[in-house]
């Protein structure tokens, strides 16, 4: 069944066609071509609607006894009968054959209320409920801070320790000292090169330590050589020598290898002259000062064969 849109009215469909009319028989508005919305969700709208016809095809029952009513009682003194009225016979209905009626769609009469808007809305948790905190604390790894989701997660930055700046100056102290230390301890190696000593004897000049003797024997320079032989002691030859020392710094006197050749040029006899052989006891602890020259005197024995060269090597 149709609604008119404008005065809500029913339209019942044509018994003849079964279709609904072109307008509205109280308004005159065209009627719409389908139920709307508002008619379906009325109770009972979704009923079908039957014709007349189909109404009186499908209720195929006898027809009931139409009740009585009784005269009123009057005395009997005036007691008047009054003609009887034939009663009208009922119009016989033509049986037709039945037609299935599909049931009705129950649509509850009363729909349930809303729910109110306040009931989809979850109000804020109280941060200061400690029932809240717990929970947030038990599921969380920072208690009392919300740590929101895991992309934008943000590792916390340790606090950062200030040093106190006399911390780094015990530091350095401590570093000098191991250095000086390692220095000291291996001063007897490190004397001997040139780029280390110049450290070293300041050091040993502040800590009043020392230094054993640079030690360069080919910075010795021959300036004068003379081998001879005694003329009070036969078969004795007296050897001197002239040198300087040309390092950087001091040397102890050095050691002079001796070789002496025969004619053939093989070697007749040699020896190593060693300071305690050409110095006097005295003279043994000291030094060549750079520039400082020195002079060696020594007798061998001269070997057999004759002697007619001879070669001087420091050491």
């Amino acid at each position: 069944m149709l609604e008119c849109p404008r005065c809500l009215h029913a339209l019942l469909n044509d018994p003849t066609t079964g279709l609904p009319p072109a307008q509205c028989p109280h308004c005159g508005q065209d009627a719409p071509r389908g139920p709307s919305l508002a008619s379906l969700l009325r109770p009972g709208a979704l009923a079908p609607v039957l014709t007349r016809t189909q109404v009186t095809q499908t209720l195929d029952y006898p027809a009931a006894p139409r009740a009585t009513q009784d005269p009123p009682i009057v005395a009997d003194s005036a007691r008047v009968e009054s003609p009887a009225v034939p009663e009208p016979e009922a119009a016989p209905i033509a049986p037709t054959s039945a037609v299935t009626v599909q049931p009705e769609i129950e649509v509850p009469a009363d729909e349930p209320p809303l729910p109110d808007e306040d009931e989809f809305i979850v109000p804020p948790d109280d941060p200061n409920d400690p029932t809240l905190r717990a929970d947030h604390e038990a599921f969380d790894d920072t208690p009392g801070v919300d740590a929101g989701p895991s992309f934008a997660r943000v590792a916390p930055r340790a606090p950062q320790v200030r040093i106190p700046s006399w911390h780094w100056a015990a530091l350095a102290v401590l570093t000098g000292v191991l250095i000086i230390q390692m220095l000291v301890a291996d001063r007897a190696r490190l004397a001997q090169d040139a780029a280390w000593r110049p450290l070293l004897e300041r050091v040993c000049g502040a800590l009043r330590c020392t230094l054993p003797a640079w030690q360069q024997p080919q910075a010795y320079t021959m300036l004068a050589r003379d081998v001879k032989p005694l003329p009070d002691a036969a078969g004795v030859l007296q050897v001197r020598a002239t040198f300087r020392n040309d390092a950087r710094w001091p040397q102890p006197w050095p050691s002079v290898s001796l070789s002496l050749s025969d004619a053939d040029g093989r070697i007749a006899g040699a020896r190593v002259v060693v300071p305690a052989d050409y110095l006097e006891p005295g003279q043994l602890q000291s030094t060549l000062a750079p520039g400082q020259s020195g002079q060696m005197t020594v007798r061998v024995r001269e070997p057999e064969g004759g002697v007619v060269a001879f070669a001087f090597e420091f050491h």
